[in-house]
C-alpha cells in the first residue's frame, strides 16, 4: 500500500483575471476549487493511474470539512486529524493578459502536541513491511523540522519504504536519517551540495555525490522544461521533456512522483520510471491549477520522451 502525509493541506483555488493590477480590485472567474497539498496531490494522480493510496492529513474548521467532503465523495481512502484553526487557502491567479501566473500560499494553522502525538502513534500502527510512504510539503506553523525524522526512522523500524519530497531545513532533517527515495529539483541539489551547478555535468556529478553521502536508493531531479534526471542504483538517466504549452506548473512535481511510484511497483526498469515521471509532470503543465490528468494524455507524451543513460 502507499501513504501519502500531508501535514500542512490547502484547499487550492485556481482563478483566471483580464488582468493583474496594483492598488485595485482583481476580478475574476475562478475555475477550479481543489483538495490540495503536495501528498494528496500524490495521491490525485495516483487515482488516474489507477492505484489505491490511504492520505494522512491535518484538517480544521470549515476549509477543513470542505477538504475531508471533496476527498471522501472522490473516492479517497482518509484518515484525518485536528488542526488548531481553520485548514489553509492558497490562491492561484492566471493573468490572460501576459499568461504570468501569481501564487499566494497561506502559512496554515498549527497543530497541538498531542495531535501530533497521536497521529505518529497511528502511522507506527499503519506501518508495514513493502509498504511506501510519501513525506511531503510544508510544515504547519510551530511544528518541528525533526518531524519527518521521526517518522522515517518508524516506518524504516517497521521496514517500510519512504519517499520525502520537502525544502529548506526539514528536507535537511529528513536527509539526516536516510530516507529511501528523495525527489529534488537542481537548485535543492546545488543547496544541499553548497556549490554551484554550472551545466548538466556539474548537475550530474552533484547527484551521485549526493546518492553516495545519503545512501538513497532512489533520487529524482526535476529540471523544468529539460525533463528530470534519474539516480537509481548505480544507473543514471537523463530524460528529455517534449515541447509543450504550458498552462500552470502547478503540481508537476507531485505528478512526476505520482508516476515514479506507479512505474515502481510495477517493477518497471530504471529508464520507464524516468520516462513516466517525465510524462507525466509534462501532461500536468498542460492543464490549469491542481487539475488531474488523463491516463491516456501521459501516455501519448510517454512515447515522445528522449532517454540518455549517463552511467
Amino acid at each position: 500500500m502507499i501513504f501519502t502525509v500531508t501535514l500542512n493541506p490547502s484547499l487550492d483555488k485556481y482563478f483566471v483575471v483580464d488582468h493583474v493590477r496594483s492598488d485595485a480590485v482583481n476580478r475574476g472567474t475562478i475555475k477550479e476549487v481543489n483538495a490540495g497539498g503536495k501528498g494528496i496531490n500524490v495521491s490525485r494522480f495516483l487515482k488516474a493511474f489507477s492505484v489505491d493510496s490511504v492520505i494522512l492529513t491535518f484538517v480544521g474548521g470549515y476549509v477543513g470539512q470542505t477538504i475531508m467532503k471533496a476527498l471522501v465523495e472522490s473516492g479517497f481512502s482518509v484518515m484525518d486529524f485536528q488542526s488548531e484553526g481553520n485548514t489553509r487557502e492558497n490562491i492561484t491567479l492566471f493573468s490572460e493578459e501576459n499568461s504570468e501566473i501569481y501564487k499566494l500560499n497561506e502559512f496554515g494553522p498549527t497543530i497541538s502536541a498531542d495531535e501530533l502525538e497521536k497521529f505518529l502513534s497511528t502511522v507506527a500502527e499503519l506501518a508495514d513491511a513493502g509498504d511506501i510512504w510519501v513525506l511531503s510539503g510544508s510544515l504547519p506553523p510551530g511544528v518541528s523540522n525533526d518531524i519527518y525524522v521521526r517518522m522515517i526512522e518508524i516506518l524504516h523500524e517497521k521496514k517500510a519504504q519512504v519517499l520525502i519530497d520537502s525544502s529548506r531545513s526539514a528536507l535537511r532533517s529528513a536527509v539526516s536519517v536516510q530516507p529511501d527515495f528523495i525527489h529534488m529539483n537542481a537548485d535543492e541539489v546545488a543547496e544541499f551540495c553548497g556549490k554551484e551547478i554550472a551545466d548538466r555535468d556539474s548537475l550530474v556529478q552533484a547527484v551521485e555525490d549526493l546518492m553516495e553521502q545519503y545512501s538513497f536508493e532512489g533520487l529524482l531531479c526535476s529540471l523544468g522544461e529539460d525533463g528530470a534526471l534519474l539516480a537509481f542504483g548505480q544507473e543514471i538517466y537523463h530524460i528529455a521533456a517534449p515541447n509543450v504549452w504550458v498552462v500552470s506548473t502547478t503540481g508537476a512535481g507531485d505528478a512526476m512522483v505520482s508516476a515514479f511510484l506507479f512505474a515502481l511497483k510495477k517493477g518497471c526498469s530504471v529508464e520507464e520510471m524516468g520516462r513516466w515521471a517525465v510524462a507525466a509532470g509534462t501532461t500536468k503543465v498542460t492543464i490549469p491549477g491542481t487539475d488531474v490528468f488523463k491516463m491516456e494524455d501521459v501516455q501519448a507524451n510517454l512515447s515522445k520522451t528522449k532517454v540518455n543513460k549517463i552511467k
